[in-house]
């Protein structure tokens, strides 16, 4: 059905929430002395540190990204690679499936809370925030991936849990599949063309 299964990465294949938001939380109170609970910011989900830090007025931008992305290191105890996710990959992998990724971590942030968990072997391409001038829902960096794969958007599905994934991925001509496990609600995906309620029913779509 598919050729490829390109994946965003927090929310999708590991599980960073907790370590984002106590993180964000954490300078927050230490810089601006301001006192914010999870579902203030939950917002940020999905879309690149900077774009959220200017989206809640917080100036200056680099000095807060920074000191918010050495922060998340303080919680990396509490960020997973979700159950059935790694043997999905393989399994895919195995059926000769071009996997790919299209994430709005940097690329530093990537080598900080992805590249421990030795995923990296599985995906053809991987591209991160650093990687594009425009950044998701803009559908720059799903049409960059599909160009460094050599496939056209109808081959290939974008797997991830937030609406700004959901939204890169139609405008890109792509079909979307909502990461459940991650989402944990429907609600605002109505336009999902597939819903997963965990990584192993992502198997369902080579036969």
């Amino acid at each position: 059905m598919f050729k490829a299964f390109i994946f965003d990465v927090d929310g999708t294949i590991i599980d960073t929430e907790l370590a984002m938001l106590n993180s964000l939380q954490q300078t927050l109170q230490n810089e601006k002395n301001l006192k914010v609970v999870h579902d203030d910011i939950r917002f940020i989900l999905g879309i690149p540190g900077k774009d959220a830090l200017r989206m809640m007025g917080h100036e200056p931008v680099e000095k807060l990204h920074k000191i918010w992305s050495d922060a998340v290191l303080d919680f990396s105890h509490d960020v997973t690679v979700f159950k059935g996710m790694r043997e999905t990959l393989d399994f895919l992998f195995e059926a000769n499936k071009t996997l790919a990724i299209v994430t709005s971590k940097t690329k530093q942030s990537m080598r900080d809370e992805f590249d421990h968990f030795n995923l990296n072997p599985y995906f053809k391409d991987i591209l991160d925030a650093d990687d594009t001038i425009q950044h998701k829902p803009h559908p720059e960096p799903l049409m960059q991936s599909l160009k460094n794969l050599e496939l056209e958007p109808k081959d290939a599905i974008y797997i991830g849990d937030s609406i700004y994934d959901m939204q890169s991925a139609h405008k890109a001509g792509m079909k979307f599949g909502l990461a459940l496990w991650g989402a944990k609600s429907t609600e605002k995906f109505k336009d999902a063309d597939y819903i997963f309620s965990e990584p192993r029913d992502l198997m369902n779509l080579i036969y």
